[in-house]
């Protein structure tokens, strides 16, 4: 996937009400489902007497289904943390969790209600939230010898590349991260500062 995808400067909490329910819609960063799972009981904790907490979240770069979750929370089966998921992917935003706390006015919605009522409140807080681009990357293992050091740090620094970690031994090994819309260009121009000295791996050969 190379695709450019969105994420969150910072969190959002905004504020509706459907015939007397009022929903209370958190948007928040996430890198990991525990890291949600955390944000969920900090959010229950501040709402202790909420009706429900819906819910749902992509701990991934949108398109990895693997690391979604979505629930209901004792809303009808699919009226709620389904919805909410939708519009989240619809929108292409990754590393993002979102819950919806229902305080029950006293009238049902029924489920076409509540499908547009937590959907409402996901669309209201993305377009409140400061959204920020970013872009899927690899990161490789490049070996060099100390006397090409500086001039692979050189070519990472002017190429705003990020070097992860660092080892020397008999060779220097470095873990650099790379865009992946670029990733082949940048390995052949890292590979030239001296072919017989430094030697790329890549994470995903196939990418």
């Amino acid at each position: 996937m190379s695709q450019q995808y969105l994420i969150l400067a910072e969190p959002v909490e905004v504020e509706e009400e459907f015939k007397g329910s009022k929903f209370i819609t958190l948007l928040f960063s996430i890198d990991s489902p525990q890291a949600f799972r955390e944000q969920l009981d900090r959010i229950k904790s501040q709402y202790p007497s909420a009706n429900h907490y819906c819910q749902a979240f992509v701990a991934s770069i949108p398109g990895d289904n693997a690391v979604v979750g979505f629930s209901d929370d004792g809303e009808p089966a699919g009226s709620a943390g389904r919805p909410m998921l939708n519009v989240l992917t619809g929108a292409n935003v990754g590393f993002c969790g979102v819950v919806s706390v229902r305080y029950f006015g006293g009238t049902k919605l029924g489920v076409g209600g509540l499908v547009r009522a937590y959907g409402s409140g996901v669309k209201l807080a993305l377009s409140e939230a400061n959204l920020l681009t970013r872009e899927p990357t690899e990161s490789i293992t490049l070996q060099c010898s100390y006397s090409e050091l500086g001039s692979v740090e050189h070519f990472c620094q002017k190429q705003q590349l990020v070097i992860e970690n660092k080892q020397f031994a008999e060779q220097v090994v470095l873990r650099i991260k790379l865009p992946l819309s670029c990733i082949k260009s940048l390995c052949e121009q890292l590979q030239a500062i001296h072919p017989m000295a430094v030697k790329i791996t890549r994470d995903t050969e196939n990418s």
